[in-house]
């Protein structure tokens, strides 16, 4: 049976095809669950799980980082919010492996105590010359190609095996630094330092978050799939002894 892999939708029951088709590529079954649920049977099916992915999507709530509402962010889903950070302190209590897709990378930051950058421009310098990826608005729903430096020494750098990937992004939010020493560390930047990857230190504990989008590329980012296969089988086996 291929391992179950739970994703956690807020109440738009429009998911894309793409999240569904990329993990069956890679023989990963995917487990999706509204939160207009009762909350029982939303545990339920996290506890059928081998492995969570947490998706893209509107943006984070900045309370939840404690910064005031800019003007620039919007359509945000405190249920979603809620319930996702509710998903991962369950995922890490049973160090079941975690995959964040763009807003789901930018929750699992939040999660462990990061900031955002709640619009990317305003964050850098105005001499800066910003590649089109980070300003383009998630709702547009738009993808624009980027490369990204891979951090030597990560776990993202054992996956791709290469200095740096070739992704398509949708992001103008970002996870903000300084990183957090202890909890998670940077894995990718693109080239003007906007930050693309993060990943868990604790090397028995697969936890992986990208902001930008593998599940609609081939090629090397379709090493990060089986790497979360691999993640999900050994959790499915540890359970078994």
């Amino acid at each position: 049976m291929d391992p179950l892999v739970f994703m956690p939708y807020g109440l738009n029951p429009n998911i894309r095809k793409d999240y569904c088709d990329k993990l069956r590529q890679h023989s990963l079954e995917p487990c999706i669950v509204r939160y207009d649920v009762p909350m029982i049977d939303i545990r339920a099916a996290y506890e059928r799980s081998d492995a969570v992915m947490l998706l893209g999507g509107s943006d984070v709530n900045p309370r939840r980082y404690d910064a005031p509402l800019s003007p620039l962010t919007k359509d945000m889903d405190d249920l979603r919010d809620r319930h996702d950070l509710t998903t991962l302190d369950w995922a890490y209590a049973d160090r079941k492996p975690i995959l964040g897709i763009c807003r789901g990378a930018q929750l699992m930051w939040v999660h462990r105590g990061g900031k955002l950058m709640q619009h990317i421009p305003e964050f850098l310098s105005p001499t800066t010359e910003m590649h089109s990826t980070e300003l383009v608005p998630q709702t547009t729903g738009s993808l624009t190609s980027n490369n990204v430096l891979i951090m030597p020494g990560t776990l993202l750098s054992s996956i791709v095996r290469d200095a740096s990937l070739d992704v398509m992004c949708a992001h103008h939010q970002s996870i903000a630094l300084p990183p957090m020493p202890g909890r998670l560390r940077i894995a990718a930047l693109s080239h003007h330092g906007v930050v693309e990857a993060i990943e868990g230190i604790t090397p028995d504990h697969f936890v992986l978050g990208v902001q930008f989008h593998p599940e609609v590329t081939n090629g090397k980012t379709d090493n990060i799939f089986k790497a979360f296969y691999d993640a999900a089988v050994a959790y499915a086996h540890r359970l078994l002894r």
